[in-house]
């Protein structure tokens, strides 16, 4: 039987050991501003399974980041988004990411 999509992305997001190895990697790495955008599309995912109480699970699960809550400094928008993309594939997530509106809408499928 095909896994949901909330079952799937649970088994991502809380994989203890696996997201530990990611920020390890991350810390080593000196990479803030990917470690912000890890944080982000984390909080954004466990923010939505918080508010998601039924058992119809979703065909495709919405993020959004709003960017005027991340401490950018100095760098650009634009290179957020490709950190946050950067994110979506190093945790290796089916998913659609645009900016529009000082946001960043993620889509999980």
């Amino acid at each position: 039987m095909e896994k949901s999509c909330l079952q799937r992305y649970d088994e991502i997001f809380f994989d203890r050991e696996r997201i530990s190895f990611l920020v390890d990697e991350l810390l080593l790495s000196g990479s803030i501003l990917t470690l912000k955008a890890l944080d982000a599309v984390m909080c954004g995912y466990i923010h939505f399974r918080l508010r998601e109480f039924s058992n119809n699970y979703p065909m495709s699960i919405p993020i959004t980041i709003y960017l005027s809550t991340i401490e950018l400094g100095n760098a650009d928008e634009n290179y957020f988004l490709e950190r946050v993309k950067y994110i979506s594939s190093e945790l290796n997530l089916k998913s659609s990411i645009q900016m529009a509106n000082n946001r960043i809408y993620i889509s999980l499928y």
